[in-house]
C-alpha cells in the first residue's frame, strides 16, 4: 500500500526516497522478470533498486523475515509521459495476465498479425519471448506502437476502480 501511495501517480512531486521493506517484496519490485502490472507501471517512471539487505536479527523484536533497504528515484527521462499512466496501466494489466506467456500470445487482441511482425522486428525479439522479460524501453515501444497504430477502441482499459482512483473519485 505504501508503494502504491508513493508511485501510483507519476505526476506527483515525489522525486526520491529510501524505504525498508520485506526482502521478498523488494526482490519482486526489482526483478528483471516483471509479473505485476503495478511494478511495470512504476518502473516506467521510477528506478527501483535494492541498496542493501537487512537481517531480521537487526530488529528488536526480530520479525519473521529479512528486510531490504530499497531506493526509489524518479527517472530523469521517463520513456512515456506521465499523462499516459492510466492508458499504459491498461496495457500492462492486459499483457501481464500471464507473465510467462509468449510475447505474441500476451498481446493478441490488441495488435494485428502484421503489427506484431513489425513490433517483433523493432524489439529484436521472437514470438516465444515471455512478456514478463521485456524491459521498460521495450514496453515504451509497444505502448507507442499501440497509441499510434491501433484504433483506440482496441486499446485495453485499466480496471474501473483504477480509473476512478486516478481521477480522484
Amino acid at each position: 500500500p505504501i508503494m502504491k501511495m508513493l508511485l501510483n501517480n507519476p505526476a506527483s512531486g515525489f522525486q526520491k526516497g529510501i524505504i525498508v521493506m520485506e526482502k521478498g517484496a523488494a526482490k519482486r519490485f526489482t526483478s528483471k522478470f516483471i509479473k505485476n502490472s503495478y511494478v511495470l507501471a512504476w518502473r516506467m517512471w521510477f528506478d527501483i533498486s535494492i541498496v542493501r539487505e537487512i537481517s531480521k536479527d537487526n530488529f528488536s523484536p526480530p520479525p519473521k523475515v529479512d528486510s531490504a533497504m530499497v531506493r526509489i528515484t524518479r527517472k530523469k527521462e521517463a520513456p512515456i509521459s506521465h499523462k499516459h499512466y492510466i492508458t499504459f496501466f491498461g496495457l500492462a494489466e492486459y499483457a501481464l495476465k500471464k507473465p510467462q506467456a509468449p510475447f505474441d500470445f500476451a498481446l493478441r487482441g490488441i495488435f494485428t498479425p502484421l503489427q506484431m511482425k513489425h513490433l517483433r522486428k523493432n524489439l529484436k525479439i521472437n514470438n516465444e519471448k515471455p512478456i514478463g522479460t521485456l524491459n521498460e524501453n521495450q514496453w515504451a515501444v509497444i505502448f507507442k506502437t499501440m497509441t499510434q497504430h491501433v484504433m483506440r477502441h482496441n486499446w485495453p482499459r485499466a480496471k474501473k476502480e483504477k480509473r476512478k482512483r486516478a481521477k480522484g473519485k
